[in-house]
């Protein structure tokens, strides 16, 4: 289990835009998709060497219910959420943008 957990303000921005873009094709949609990566991300925290590792300390958790990869890094205890990353764009841009 992680001692404590960040949010990059890249993750922050994509997980804004991304709630803001489904409250705008369904109301409640947005909460709900917040809701989800929330508690993926209390997922990741809760065992974060289980997940997919891409590079270095780099990882990759797949959300179920949304097209998302949630890119983090574990080290010395703390997972640094890195992107909420839609699967659709290049994945060469998860960790770079």
């Amino acid at each position: 289990m992680a001692e404590s957990v960040k949010i990059s303000s890249l993750a922050q921005k994509d997980l804004l835009a991304s709630a803001e873009w489904y409250e705008e094709q369904t109301a409640g949609l947005g909460e709900r998709f917040a809701e989800i990566i929330y508690g993926s991300i209390n997922a990741i925290a809760n065992n974060p060497l289980i997940y997919k590792k891409v590079k270095a300390n780099i990882r990759e958790f797949v959300v179920e219910q949304f097209p998302y990869l949630i890119i983090y890094e574990y080290k010395n205890n703390v997972v640094n959420i890195i992107r909420i990353f839609h699967t659709s764009r290049n994945p060469k841009t998860k960790i770079q943008e």
